[in-house]
């Protein structure tokens, strides 16, 4: 009899500065009921952000930036990814850097290898230029910086984004973009089986 493989899933999310990758992650760490320990993993040495519910995260969200974008070598985020699942876990990624479509598609398949039932997508979030812009600006407000901002490297940021998500669409990858922040937020919770009621609990504790 075939070993039954347990529910996981893996979603890695992209989109340009100011798009909300890191507060989606920030609120599924909340749904999750907030992070248990952020560690290195023993494989990899990638940072691991790991919650109570057992929903683990690429990088650090101890700090105000976080996710992926902190792991270095980048080479080290798909095989944490893949390590992660080995241990049992579900795994969410999201950054800046965009990944190869070749990158992309050795991910899914060893994810795939790993536990053929596992719930995989690729997520293009887009929330719309001028919302970026300004969740941008109000981030360098928060921090103090008052230089003016060029949106010179948010467009091509975007753009880049954008044509990732045409690439791995022609390479058949599971996908789910150009979706809004609450679209997103709605298909993680489902996908990771979480609610708002590890959120509301730890606002009680």
């Amino acid at each position: 009899m075939a070993a039954k493989h347990p529910h996981q899933s893996l979603i890695y999310v992209h989109g340009t500065n100011g798009s909300g990758k890191s507060t989606l992650a920030r609120h599924l760490i909340m749904c999750a009921g907030g992070i248990r320990e952020t560690k290195r993993h023993p494989k990899t040495q990638a940072n691991v952000t790991y919650t109570h519910a057992g929903l683990t995260l690429l990088g650090k969200y101890t700090t105000p930036t976080g996710g992926a974008d902190g792991v270095q070598p980048y080479s080290s985020v798909p095989k944490t990814a893949l390590a992660l699942l080995r241990n049992g876990k579900s795994v969410f990624i999201e950054g800046l850097m965009t990944p190869g479509v070749e990158t992309c598609a050795d991910l899914y398949d060893g994810a795939r290898e790993i536990n053929p039932n596992v719930e995989f997508r690729y997520i293009k979030l887009d929330i719309g230029f001028y919302q970026s812009q300004q969740n941008v600006l109000r981030r360098r407000q928060l921090t103090g910086n008052e230089k003016p901002l060029d949106p010179t490297n948010l467009r091509k940021k975007q753009a880049s984004a954008d044509a990732w998500f045409t690439r791995i669409a022609a390479a058949h990858l599971p996908i789910y973009g150009f979706i809004n922040w609450k679209e997103a937020r709605d298909f993680c919770l489902s996908a990771y089986q979480l609610n708002a009621t590890g959120a509301v609990r730890l606002l009680d504790q």
